[in-house]
């Protein structure tokens, strides 16, 4: 199988930041993912790119992540999944004096799913180290991400799925100019329909808990093609 994904997204951010001032803005984002099925694996490409209209400047985002998948079937209602990826990223700021940065990464994740008929659940871990070429004292990053999430089937061709993950940064950052919030929340729903084996369309709506400066309301679209 081939699995072709795509989806829109609008977030609204807001940061109270007193190094950089007027930060509120709107970022607009798209993803393109594809991805080959061979037996119990899958390997694929994600490129997602982003445009921030931010109030002080604008910020172009654009990335290329390469993964790997290996599905184990536990039994029949329960499968583990295990991912491994390697990315880059481009980013471009208007600002005066910004210069563009490029970033290059890699982690795994490691996924369980439930599904009982009526109810999907899971859960997953997932670790990602990053490095860019600023050569500054912060120029790496370690993250830590648990997930999961709970899902009721309200017909036979449609789901309604609520999700959350706790994001843990433990890098040791030095020479801060101010604190670096290190543990925070993303929280959402999302709605899917199946319109035929192949073909399902799905949105939501994702909201950033936990940081003090900085405030985040998204909404997404996308659609995913099985063939």
């Amino acid at each position: 199988f081939r699995t072709l994904d795509a989806q829109l997204r609008y977030e609204r951010v807001s940061l109270d930041n007193t190094i950089v001032p007027d930060l509120d803005g709107n970022i607009f984002g798209a993803d393109a993912h594809m991805m080959w099925d061979i037996g119990d694996y899958s390997v694929g490409v994600l490129i997602p790119y982003e445009f921030m209209d931010l109030n002080s400047f604008d910020v172009h985002r654009f990335a290329f992540i390469g993964f790997g998948q290996y599905r184990f079937l536990v039994n029949t209602r329960t499968l583990l999944t295990y991912n491994v990826n390697a990315q880059y990223a481009h980013t471009a700021v208007s600002a005066t004096g910004a210069d563009d940065l490029n970033i290059f990464g890699g982690g795994f994740s490691v996924a369980l799913t439930v599904d009982q008929d009526r109810f999907v659940g899971g859960g997953a871990v997932s670790y990602q180290f990053n490095v860019d070429d600023s050569e500054g004292d912060n120029d790496t990053q370690h993250l830590i991400k648990l997930g999961a999430n709970a899902g009721l089937r309200l017909v036979e061709n449609a789901a309604f799925t609520l999700f959350g993950a706790l994001n843990i940064d433990p890098t040791q950052y030095d020479n801060t100019l101010r604190d670096v919030d290190q543990l925070y929340l993303d929280l959402g729903f999302e709605v899917a329909w199946s319109l035929s084996p192949a073909w399902k369309v799905t949105g939501g709506y994702k909201k950033v808990l936990g940081l003090d400066d900085f405030a985040s309301d998204a909404v997404f679209l996308g659609t995913l093609l099985r063939f």
